[in-house]
């Protein structure tokens, strides 16, 4: 029986979940802690999102893994950029929890530019491919 590798991990789709995933993440936390200006509204609406993001990466993974589809991955280059992306938003993560003094509202703007470039990225790398 061979296996074949389908390289989910490696893919434009995976990362940019995992980024969305882990600013919201930040957004979550980093609102609701206190009550920041009112934003609860934010916090459940960045949870919804996440929920959304994972149950549509899952409902993905499975998908190729049933059909044994082998995708193409990022580039090196790509993936080493967006991991440390996620890495950062990791850690920044962490302090958050162990530091809640570090939070507040302005944490929307920078979750909302990081996702940004992180996208920017992943389209910049998925044109260069296809060509």
């Amino acid at each position: 029986m061979s296996r074949v590798q389908t390289n989910i991990m490696k893919t434009t789709i995976t990362h940019m979940a995992l980024i969305t995933i882990l600013c919201c993440v930040l957004v979550i936390f980093g609102t609701a802690e206190e009550e920041h200006c009112g934003l609860m509204f934010v916090s459940a609406a960045a949870a919804l999102i996440d929920v959304m993001t994972l149950t549509g990466w899952i409902i993905w993974a499975l998908y190729v893994r049933i059909k044994k589809m082998v995708l193409k991955p990022l580039p090196h280059k790509t993936l080493l950029t967006l991991d440390t992306i996620g890495c950062i938003l990791f850690v920044y993560w962490i302090l958050i929890r162990i530091f809640p003094s570090i939070t507040g509202a302005w944490i929307i703007p920078l979750v909302c530019l990081t996702w940004i470039i992180a996208l920017l990225i992943t389209v910049k790398s998925s044109a260069r491919q296809s060509k």
